[in-house]
């Protein structure tokens, strides 16, 4: 899955990386794409956004990703 491989090179690039909330956010919707699970992409988007308020391009973004969770699971 290219998120995970990504995610793993960033941590190689940045040791602290991993620790961040951002690491973590990327680490959940990739399981959630994974379990072809809607809901759970959409709760951790709602607890993120609670937390750092996402803007309407990263919102839009993340809107595109939950449609095609259905349409294409293997899209990531």
């Amino acid at each position: 899955m290219g998120c995970r491989r990504n995610i793993t090179r960033y941590t190689g690039q940045d040791n602290t990386f991993s620790s961040t909330r951002e690491c973590k956010f990327l680490g959940f919707l990739a399981d959630a794409i994974e379990a072809n699970d809607q809901d759970g992409f959409t709760k951790v988007v709602v607890e993120y956004d609670h937390v750092m308020k996402l803007d309407n391009w990263k919102t839009a973004i993340l809107l595109k990703i939950k449609k095609g969770i259905s349409d294409e699971p293997s899209m990531l």
